[in-house]
């Protein structure tokens, strides 16, 4: 486990000033929403953390292979965010500033609707104490195994329980956008992503 930095999390951490848009202009674009985004740390994460290892970003159309090498519950994902952490009708809560909720979810699916091949829908059912995403997670990764697929965009159907919808990064487009972003800092040599 990473050690905090210290007075984390009410002080400290890593900040970005250098953040670049991938189009996102609201949720009424779904399911095109183009919601994913580069930050750029000002400061490197080794230099406040212990970080023994990174995720990566997914290969072109990872999510397609992996829902079919897994078919139903067996295609789990594990979600990350920092927003509301418990929900009970209308009240909500936020239970924890600044420290991240890790769960684990399952695909639902990859087309239909809200989904429609840019969006992966996940069951955010936190039934069996395996939790889900909730309002405000936006922005957090949703993983399978060390690699990141998507990144958590809405919620529908319930205040924590119901559907999840993470933008998928794991399209050509979007890999194209975080590789350009990151090469005005020299970084692209660092990434390398390969067509499934």
């Amino acid at each position: 486990m990473a050690a905090k930095a210290p007075g984390y999390p009410t002080t400290g951490g890593v900040v970005s000033t250098a953040i670049y848009d991938y189009g996102y202009r609201g949720l009424d674009e779904i399911p095109e929403s183009k919601d994913a985004g580069v930050l750029v740390l000002d400061q490197s994460v080794e230099d406040v953390y212990d970080i023994e290892r990174y995720a990566s970003l997914a290969d072109v159309g990872a999510l397609d292979d992996y829902k079919a090498d897994n078919p139903g519950n067996s295609a789990t994902t594990t979600v990350s965010g920092y927003g509301v952490q418990e929900s009970n009708g209308s009240q909500t809560e936020q239970v924890a500033y600044r420290e991240r909720l890790t769960a684990e979810s399952f695909i639902i699916g990859l087309d239909g609707t809200n989904a429609g091949g840019y969006n992966v829908k996940l069951s955010t059912n936190p039934g069996n104490g395996r939790g889900g995403t909730c309002f405000g997670d936006s922005g957090g990764p949703v993983l399978v195994g060390d690699t990141v697929t998507a990144v958590n965009s809405f919620v529908m159907n319930g205040a924590c329980a119901g559907t999840g919808f993470g933008y998928r990064v794991d399209q050509r487009a979007v890999i194209d956008f975080v590789l350009a972003s990151a090469a005005q800092y020299g970084e692209d040599d660092e990434i390398t992503v390969t067509e499934l």
